[in-house]
């Protein structure tokens, strides 16, 4: 091989491997830039809790920044930044020696750029530039170029344009600044500036010191207003300190709410709801003090929702556990219920801290009892303490049984006799405790002669087919489970009405043959003893042998006339009938004839109107109408292009309207239609086909539309169902151009849904799982439609499910020794995603427990109540459960079994009678 040739080769290699690397490294920069925003592996630090305007994270080795909202963990090294006139508030959590956690407040004004490093054994937060107040405990520190500021127990503001100047000022106990110059302890009385290039410190005293509220202080009120009390410490020789409060920073009249007023050391102001920054100022020598920002938000009371006020809730046995529900409060961290037996609260025997806004209680006597609740805040501050209203139910224990109550039918009620044709429909209130109810049902009010009766659980029975027009009296007796007696229910009455009347046809009368024009409007006449809605009924019979017919017009009519066309020769009849308020029949006629004759012609057309011009936009589809043709049965139509060719025929079309379709024949022009009258059985000697009419109309415009092109949910997409449920489903769709009315049609397995909109985006709520199917019509506002989008798929997936636990204790089969114990701890392994854990305990071959509880949230019950147990066989079932209540649904594992056995040892030998005095020698 020539050596020319070998390096060609060579070259030819090298090249296809520096583009293939390029590629590659291209690639993973390309990838790295556009990875998903989020957090990977990144630990847990604290919360933001409060976002004012615009905040960005950007997180541990990512590249890109994200927006943030409020109410998100943030994790160790996220970068924070805000944008002008905004600002964010963050709670740091920490754990000391002794297990306590401890919270320290962070809040970054406007252009702010931080970095957490919280992980190590120095608790720090890298300070690039921008304005950021702390709040912190010992141990946490702030670093910016050279500068350390570590927290004694207090609050630090520091103020950094990056490569000029840092400043730090403390507004509550102390500080420790370290530079290269030293460290230096900073009070509330002096500010002190480091100068990044040159490490220089200025230490220049301070104003004054604000005091309250404090910065970032969350006010909070049940009010539309609330007052706030304004306090400082004024170090300066101000003659005229004036208090200045504003809804931004500027505190300028022209872009914000600013209200001012002379005060030497604190002031009281009534202020709405929203941000506030405030100031003390010398007018005289134009100075201020620092900046400070709190917020005041309306609260909403905790008011209990139910149990409602002064219910009384009976009860029969044991008494059930009391669900008690109250309103959420907005900002509230906790709830502490109180439960008494007095409206003094002088004593509350039930106390709980709750989380959420209700809880069960159980195994509460019978008897009044009041609650209340009383919202906890870890960060708000309210008002005045909340005003905390009471409520009260009662638990009552009921013994013996109550007399039945009887519901329907009501008491001298009138029945139809039409309505009660497949018998007289009788219910009672279902009563517990009772097993067994037995209906009577007699002809006289004593209840001695007893038409019908019949016993069984139900509390409805249906008797008395088509009973005879006469009064009827019932009563319902009851047979308890416990074998006390039970009153039997009062007694009532009810009338059956008979039916009665009847109705004649007047014009035309029954049995009368008359020659009537046809196509002429004819008002047909009756007369009716019965009210009601009349029904009128028009037949073509069509076979006077056989008797076949047509329903031609049917009609319901409030009177005694009806106008109606008629229609072409032949025989006909007509009848009426009375209907009642549910539209069944009370009473008919008898059927009225006559018949028409008429010279046989073709139809003239209506639509278009011969001479006529019409528009076809976004439709190639035209519609013919043509009014009737005395005595025919069908038509043929032809339609012709402006060439004179055959675009579609139709030899045999039965009604008064045809819809053609021009497709690619279709255009601008003069259009031609002939029509033609047929008749199935013309008279001796007549034509079966009428002649022929011709009429032309023009098409002036043409256009159509294309369908509607599905973008997403795309086609075989699986929607996770809680994401459905908490955030519905949004369809999206485009049309070029777009129309403005569409029809999304939606069907699964089960049922099709029609849903209207005029945008190209449709957003559906609780979809339930299962398999979907989605189209879009579409069509202008001159109501022409174009054609039906493509279907697409798409899945809402199921709610996860727990899995069934596994009891660890005891072990199916095993026998456990009760000898000296004190009680039985049941324990099982915790079900990823399991919220609560449901047990019973049952003796085996019972189908009652003897032990129900609901709602644990440990993986471990002991059952202290040993008396409920005895030696022997028993079976513990268990299950979990998984809530989620933002959505309103609950998904339960299958439940499992465990048998077990108790046992106690017993000494082989009696034990030794010991006197008074050996038995406390022993």
């Amino acid at each position: 091989m020539k050596s020319s040739t070998k390096s060609s080769i060579r070259n030819i290699l090298v090249s296809v491997l520096l583009l293939s690397s390029s590629a590659f490294f291209g690639w993973v920069f390309w990838s790295e830039l556009n990875r998903t925003v989020e957090n990977v592996g990144g630990v847990v630090v604290g919360e933001i809790v409060e976002i004012r305007g615009q905040a960005q994270r950007r997180y541990n080795q990512q590249s890109r920044w994200g927006s943030l909202n409020g109410s998100e963990e943030v994790y160790n090294l996220d970068a924070i930044r805000t944008s002008s006139n905004s600002g964010a508030v963050i709670v740091l959590k920490n754990i000391d020696e002794s297990g306590n956690e401890l919270l320290d407040e962070i809040s970054l004004g406007p252009d702010t750029y931080i970095i957490l490093d919280l992980s190590g054994k120095t608790r720090n937060i890298n300070f690039v530039g921008g304005n950021i107040s702390a709040s912190g405990s010992n141990g946490l520190t702030v670093s910016a170029e050279g500068t350390l500021v570590t927290f004694n127990q207090g609050s630090v503001n520091l103020n950094r344009k990056e490569g000029e100047q840092t400043s730090v000022t403390v507004t509550e106990g102390e500080a420790t600044v370290k530079t290269r110059e030293g460290s230096t302890v900073v009070g509330t009385d002096a500010v002190l500036h480091i100068n990044e290039t040159s490490g220089v410190e200025t230490r220049e005293q301070v104003a004054l010191t604000a005091k309250t509220p404090k910065s970032n202080d969350l006010l909070l009120t049940y009010n539309e207003q609330r007052q706030v009390d304004f306090s400082w410490e004024l170090f300066a020789d101000w003659q005229k300190p004036i208090l200045e409060v504003s809804s931004n920073s500027s505190f300028n009249e022209s872009e914000a709410q600013v209200f001012r007023m002379e005060a030497a050391s604190q002031a009281r102001l009534t202020l709405p709801p929203g941000l506030w920054y405030w100031r003390v100022v010398d007018t005289l020598r134009d100075e201020s003090g620092p900046i400070n920002v709190f917020s005041i938000d309306m609260e909403r009371k905790a008011n209990p929702i139910s149990p409602a006020e002064n219910l009384v809730i009976p009860f029969r046995g044991d008494a059930p556990a009391v669900s008690l529900q109250w309103n959420r409060a907005w900002f509230a961290d906790s709830y502490t219920l109180e439960m008494s037996r007095t409206a003094s609260f002088a004593e509350t025997p039930v106390i709980r801290e709750v989380s959420g806004s209700s809880i069960l209680i159980e195994n509460l006597s019978s008897g009044t009892w009041w609650w209340r609740i009383t919202p906890e805040y870890q960060r708000g501050i309210l008002e005045n303490p909340p005003t905390v209203t009471p409520r009260s139910f009662v638990l009552e224990q009921r013994v013996g049984h109550e007399r039945i109550t009887l519901v329907n039918p009501a008491d001298n009620a009138t029945i139809s006799a039409l309505d009660v044709r497949e018998g007289v429909p009788f219910r009672w209130e279902n009563q517990e405790g009772l097993v067994s109810y037995r209906l009577k049902v007699a002809s006289s009010r004593s209840m001695s002669d007893v038409l019908a009766e019949t016993d069984g659980p139900e509390n409805w029975k249906t008797l008395l087919p088509a009973p005879e027009p006469e009064t009827y009296y019932w009563q319902v007796e009851g047979v308890a489970a416990d074998g006390l007696p039970v009153p039997a229910s009062d007694i009532r009455s009810f009338i059956v009405r008979p039916l009665s009347g009847s109705v004649e046809l007047v014009d035309p009368s029954p049995g009368e043959t008359r020659e009537i024009e046809p196509y002429s409007s004819h008002t047909f006449l009756w007369r009716s003893e019965v009210p009601g809605t009349a029904r009128f009924q028009l037949d073509r019979i069509s076979d006077e042998d056989t008797g076949e017919r047509t329903r031609i017009i049917e009609s319901l009519v409030n009177g005694e006339s009806f106008t109606a066309p008629l229609p072409g020769e032949g025989l006909y009849s007509w009848r009426i009938q009375i209907l009642d308020k549910n539209s069944r029949t009370l009473v008919q006629s008898t059927e009225g004839a006559f018949t028409l004759r008429s010279e046989f012609s073709p139809p003239v057309l209506s639509s278009p109107k011969p001479g006529s011009s019409v528009s076809l936009i976004g439709s190639s589809a035209l519609t013919l109408s043509w009014n009737p043709a005395p005595g025919a049965d069908a038509y043929r139509v032809v339609l012709k292009a402006p060439d004179g060719t055959v675009i579609s025929r139709d030899d045999r079309t039965v009604g008064l309207i045809r819809d053609f379709t021009l497709g690619s024949s279709g255009g601008i022009g003069s259009y031609t239609v002939e029509l033609s009258s047929i008749r199935d059985n013309p008279p001796a000697g007549a034509s079966k086909v009428s002649s022929t009419a011709s009429y032309r109309f023009n098409v002036s415009d043409f256009v159509q539309y294309s369908a509607a092109v599905l973008q997403s949910p795309a086609n075989g997409t699986a929607i996770p169902a809680l994401n459905a449920l908490r955030n519905g489903i949004t369809l999206n769709w485009n049309q070029d151009p777009p129309l403005g009315r569409y029809t999304v049609e939606l069907s699964n397995d089960r049922v099709t849904r029609l849903y209207q909109t005029t945008e190209p985006t449709l957003t559906l709520d609780a979809l339930e799982e299962g398999n979907y199917r989605w189209v879009v019509k579409s069509r202008d506002s001159f109501g022409q439609e174009a054609p039906d989008s493509e279907s697409a798929r798409f899945t809402v997936s199921e709610l996860p499910t727990p899995s069934r636990p596994v009891v660890t204790s005891p072990a199916s089969g095993e026998d456990i020794d009760m000898t000296g114990r004190r009680n039985l701890v049941f324990t099982w392994q915790p079900v990823d995603g399991a919220d609560f854990y449901d047990i019973a305990l049952y003796v085996e071959g019972s189908g009652s427990p003897i032990l129900r509880k609901t709602g644990i949230t440990g993986t471990r019950y002991a059952l202290n109540n040993l008396r409920i147990l005895d030696v022997g066989n028993f079976i513990l079932s268990i299950r979990a459960r998984s809530e989620y209540e933002d959505v309103g649904v609950t998904r339960s594992s299958p439940r499992l079994r465990v048998p077990f056995s108790l046992s106690v040892n017993i000494a082989d030998t009696a034990p030794t009678i010991l006197t008074d005095e050996l038995q406390y020698a022993e």
